[in-house]
């Protein structure tokens, strides 16, 4: 299913928390999940991870200020109940001579009177690898 005309209040919340880590406004956040939000992700560089609390997941997703630019969109969202599926994609650009990011995301969010509480992200870790994401880097010698 393709984003409605008239989503759900569940649905705008969750398309806002994509757009606030695409923008990295990451403080907004705090506005739209649970001070005890809890944030899986499955296929994590260093191995499934857990986060607990807001303050983890905004650590979390700074991960991304490693990117010059950064985007990260939804493509189709589905609702079951209290719970919002969403397939995304981003799309990120280094600084650097590192090579463009794209990945392919699964979301699957929990939300609680207005709130989201729980926060599950898939992406593809082939992509990741393939891109070197999570790998240390090799710093660049300076040019004279």
């Amino acid at each position: 299913m393709a984003i409605t005309s008239h989503p759900s209040p569940n649905v705008m919340l969750v398309l806002r928390a994509i757009k606030v880590a695409s923008d990295r406004e990451l403080e907004g956040f705090r506005e739209i999940c649970a001070p005890y939000v809890v944030v899986n992700m499955p296929f994590h560089p260093a191995g499934m991870k857990t986060f607990h609390g807001i303050d983890q997941m905004i650590r979390t997703f700074k991960a991304e200020e490693t990117f010059a630019t950064f985007a990260l969109w939804a493509e189709k969202v589905w609702e079951v109940g209290d719970t919002v599926f969403v397939e995304g994609r981003s799309h990120g650009t280094n600084s650097n001579d590192l090579p463009d990011y794209n990945n392919h995301y699964m979301f699957v969010v929990r939300v609680d009177n207005g709130k989201i509480v729980e926060w599950n992200e898939f992406y593809n870790p082939l992509e990741a690898m393939k891109q070197g994401y999570g790998q240390p880097r090799e710093k660049k010698a300076a040019k004279a």
